[in-house]
């Protein structure tokens, strides 16, 4: 994730823009967070992330013969991701206000995409000392 990374690690992964299938996002970044050194809650932390953020640009999208391409990056300083459907019209990704104060709460940066654009999202969870 940055220069002063000792190893990154970098995965793709493509899914449908159905709902279930936003499980597949939430099982490779929980792995690579556990290996980036995350804590067990701020791991349960990304899964809402990307379960709130993902959801809500497949929502926007309104196709389910769409792709969400997603890149997740890992070093020993956090975890980001970048999602992007691929295919689909542009579309406006709308996050509810509930759903947008507990993404503030959690991710260290985020956003989704501008209204007119590709839907997308994208989050950053940087490892965090204890105490």
């Amino acid at each position: 994730m940055t220069p002063t990374s000792t190893r990154t690690t970098r995965i793709r992964v493509e899914i449908p823009t159905r709902p279930e299938q936003v499980r597949v996002l939430r099982l490779a970044a929980s792995s690579l967070a556990s290996d980036s050194g995350l804590s067990t809650e701020r791991i349960q932390d990304l899964a809402l992330a990307i379960d709130e953020l993902a959801s809500a640009v497949i929502d926007a999208v309104e196709d389910d013969s769409c792709r969400l391409l997603v890149t997740l990056d890992a070093d020993d300083l956090g975890i980001g991701l970048r999602g992007r459907v691929v295919d689909g019209a542009p579309s406006e990704v709308l996050l509810h206000d509930v759903a947008r104060s507990m993404v503030d709460a959690v991710c260290d940066d985020w956003s989704v995409s501008e209204p007119g654009t590709s839907a997308s999202f994208r989050l950053t969870m940087l490892v965090r000392d204890a105490g």
